[in-house]
């Protein structure tokens, strides 16, 4: 039996020593470190130079606990005669390292004696980058991420590595079916997963989490946050560029519709909600799902519909899209990860509901001053509260208080009101036939009586008879 037991102790010795170490320990994250004697043999076990015991740093003769040599007996096989073994000391590169293990001084690897650099699976120290097997320094910018919350605009500030970043840029984007090809939602998960990225994108969750302690909130500022980053139009026109990780949307600040919505789904999974993929094929369009109640999700799926390629409200999938006009076919979901429920949605249910009714479409152009009289108010109150502000607008409409109203018909001008928003006059300087300009306003002839321009107005004068 003693016998026995000594064979096991060394060969677990020697397991131990070749590196055979369990799943949990991660290679690319760190060193992995044992303490050992001055022979290179581990605390609380017995040396290869028997019968030496290493206790607390020191070698110590315990004939009990380590024998002088250790025999094998393989009295099941005739064949076979006693053997005594003697087990050489394991083998090290110059710095003491193990053979098969990442020095202390990242990003060597011992291998065969030889100190060679594999930041690849030793990572590299503080303030450096993996760039293949080398390390080299921090490609650092400073990024900074407007979102809109409570109706405010506020900003996030992140440090963001370029070397990293190349990284990412790197890795092959091809997949093989070995025989079995992988699941789709196994492809998206591999861009979401990839263990590099991961604590740099833990960090803008972080930052989010600083902001409120409350998990929809801390949600709906990710919304917006990521809605906020510009489209990438260069990508959408460009079909040789390679879809993006999460982490390269950030450090480009742009992104197209299944890039954005991977890295919102990555936020909204730190957040600890149960998130999904909607992916319209015949569309080409991908969008976010957050689980919330089945009677707000979008098609009964258990997940409310998030846009990510711009500023919209949680549960609107109504928008026109470029191209292909609204989302008609039936998309495919893709379920990332379970999660806890976003059930305060039935707040952007109802202010949807309410800006629906208050759209500049739903009136003709006869109504349109009445609308800006009674609607505006609310409707810019809602444009505010969800950062659906544009920064600019295009030729064929006219920009006032974070909207782009349509452009002025012949002979007017755009004016802006904070009050009532972008509105359309005649030019007083230019009045067309049948108006008279009077202060600073083209005026409607008289049909009767004559015109008057008063302090107030054009007004029409009628003589009295007596």
């Amino acid at each position: 039996m003693r016998k026995e037991i000594l064979l096991l102790a060394g060969l677990a010795a020697l397991a131990l020593l070749n590196g055979c170490v369990s799943k949990e320990f991660d290679f690319g994250t760190g060193v992995l470190n044992f303490k050992t004697c001055s022979d290179g043999t581990p605390y609380k076990m017995c040396s290869f130079n028997s019968p030496y015991y290493c206790k607390d740093g020191n070698l110590v003769k315990d004939k009990k606990k380590c024998a002088e040599t250790v025999e094998i007996d393989y009295n099941f096989d005739q064949n076979f005669v006693k053997t005594d073994y003697n087990f050489e000391p394991p083998k090290k590169c110059t710095d003491g390292t193990l053979y098969d293990f990442c020095s202390a001084s990242k990003p060597l690897y011992c291998k065969d004696g030889n100190l060679a650099n594999n930041a690849s699976v030793c990572g590299c120290s503080e303030g450096k980058r993996a760039s293949g097997n080398d390390c080299g320094p921090k490609q650092a910018i400073n990024g900074e991420f407007e979102y809109y919350f409570k109706g405010k605009s506020e900003t996030i500030k992140l440090e963001l590595d370029g070397g990293l970043n190349d990284y990412l840029k790197k890795i092959p984007r091809e997949y093989y079916c070995t025989p079995e090809c992988p699941s789709r939602t196994e492809l998206e998960l591999r861009l979401l997963n990839e263990s590099r990225q991961k604590p740099e994108l833990e960090k803008l969750a972080k930052a989010i989490m600083e902001k409120t302690s409350n998990k929809d909130e801390q949600a709906r500022i990710a919304i917006n946050l990521v809605q906020k980053i510009p489209y990438d139009w260069n990508a959408f026109y460009d079909q040789n560029d390679q879809e993006k990780y999460p982490y390269e949307v950030l450090f480009k600040n742009a992104g197209i519709c299944g890039e954005k919505s991977k890295l919102l789904a990555f936020l909204l999974r730190e957040f600890g909600f149960g998130t999904a993929l909607f992916h319209f094929e015949k569309e080409n369009h991908m969008a976010v799902g957050i689980k919330c109640p089945i009677s707000y999700s979008f098609k009964n799926s258990g997940y409310c519909f998030i846009e990510t390629t711009k500023a919209a409200i949680i549960t609107d999938s109504d928008a026109n899209y470029l191209s292909v006009g609204k989302l008609v076919s039936e998309p495919k979901v893709y379920k990332l990860n379970e999660g806890n429920s976003f059930n305060s949605v039935d707040e952007e249910v109802n202010d949807l509901a309410l800006f629906k009714k208050l759209e500049r479409n739903n009136f003709d152009g006869n109504s349109y001053n009445q609308w800006l009289a009674l609607n505006y108010k609310p409707w810019l109150a809602l444009i505010n509260k969800y950062g659906m502000v544009e920064k600019s607008c295009d030729s064929n409409k006219s920009f006032c208080n974070g909207e782009c109203f349509p452009n002025c018909g012949q002979n007017q001008v755009f004016n802006c009101s904070e009050s009532i928003g972008g509105f359309c006059k005649f030019d007083p300087k230019n009045c067309p036939e049948g108006r008279i300009s009077c202060n600073e306003e083209c005026w409607p002839k008289c049909t009767e009586g004559t015109f008057k321009c008063e302090t107030y107005g054009g007004v029409c004068e009628i003589a009295a008879y007596g």
